[in-house]
């Protein structure tokens, strides 16, 4: 048969025809042959832990092989620990540790120390002069690195 299908134009435009007719009508035949051959799912620190992703995955408590976790210097610490607790053999935190902390407390400028931002790898430059001006009072002695 898959030689007759490779060979006819007829043949590729029934088999392509009968998919998409599969695709329309049968939802629940697609979400498991999703569930089936899916092998990443993406989700927020506070989504890997919902009701969707235990729909998907068919388990109260579901352990992944790896868990990637993107952008973790703008996450919340105790929002990271939703993810982390999901991995089985590898944690991988990916971020940018030079970036300001995920929420400005009130008492940030009484603890961040006056030059600890005094350069910039790829921010924009205004944007650099408005940050560095705005949260540590600094009008001098800063660089681009650009």
């Amino acid at each position: 048969m898959y030689k007759n299908v490779r060979q006819s134009k007829a043949g590729v435009e029934a088999v392509l025809s009968e998919y998409l007719k599969d695709l329309e009508t049968d939802h629940q035949g697609v979400i498991e042959v999703l569930r089936d051959c899916t092998v990443v799912l993406a989700a927020t620190c506070p989504q890997s832990s919902s009701k969707q992703m235990q729909f998907v995955t068919e388990s109260d408590n579901a352990v992944f092989e790896t868990v990637i976790v993107d952008e973790a210097a703008r996450a919340n610490p105790l929002d990271l620990f939703i993810p982390m607790s999901k991995a089985k053999r590898r944690i991988i935190l990916v971020g940018d540790h030079r970036q300001l902390p995920h929420i400005l407390e009130d008492d940030i400028f009484i603890k961040t120390p006056v030059n600890a931002c005094r350069c910039t790898y790829r921010m924009n430059c205004t944007t650099f002069l408005f940050v560095i001006r705005l949260f540590y009072f600094c009008t001098k002695g800063y660089y681009f690195y650009q």
